[in-house]
């Protein structure tokens, strides 16, 4: 469900004629805007996305599988270290193996969102203050665990927006996935929330 480069440069552009572009610290305290996140870690990110951003001007989050780090496809060790010291780029933590994390993988969740958190900011020298489930599954224990780790904020994969005027639950972040099938007509529509 990769999307491609040239329709990446178009949805952006698309919501930037209509909304802001902000760090995921900001999002849900600014009105009409957005944030743009990936999952995983792919070298994508260092190749395509970071001179995009850069020139642009535009903030990004990166959640990074630990486990994915260094294999074929996916950021080198050097690689997240230099996304990581753009002042365009938040790291954020997607797990240590992309694990579901429901209630019958609760043994794994040390591991998953508490470990994975440590050996990714040994790397970058920051502190990982966003985590993404990943698969966009979650349960209470997965969140309570996720707050122990002492992450600020946490995203799943439920398609939505949210409103401003109602108290968000930073643990139960919803964010609206894209994939190569959208175009900028169903983009609008999850926008309008059809």
């Amino acid at each position: 469900f990769d999307v491609y480069f040239n329709d990446f440069k178009n949805h952006v552009t698309f919501l930037l004629n209509y909304y802001n572009c902000q760090n995921l610290k900001n999002v849900l305290i600014k009105k009409n805007s957005f944030s743009i996140t990936f999952d995983d870690g792919y070298d994508d990110i260092f190749f395509l996305i970071l001179p995009f951003v850069e020139k642009n001007k535009l903030p990004i989050t990166v959640f990074i599988t630990y486990d994915n780090i260094n294999k074929k496809g996916y950021l080198t060790t050097d690689q997240l270290i230099k996304v990581s010291k753009s002042k365009y780029v938040n790291i954020g933590c997607h797990g240590y193996s992309h694990l579901s994390l429901d209630d019958y993988n609760s043994p794994f969740f040390n591991q998953e969102i508490t470990k994975s958190k440590m050996l990714i900011e040994k790397i970058i020298k920051k502190k990982i203050i966003f985590f993404s489930f990943p698969n966009g599954v979650f349960s209470n224990n997965s969140i309570q665990k996720v707050i122990e780790s002492n992450y600020l904020m946490a995203f799943n994969s439920t398609s939505n927006t949210f409103d401003l005027s109602i108290p968000i639950d930073y643990f139960r972040i919803p964010r609206m996935c894209i994939y190569s099938c959208d175009n900028l007509r169903t983009i609008k529509l999850r926008l309008l929330g059809k």
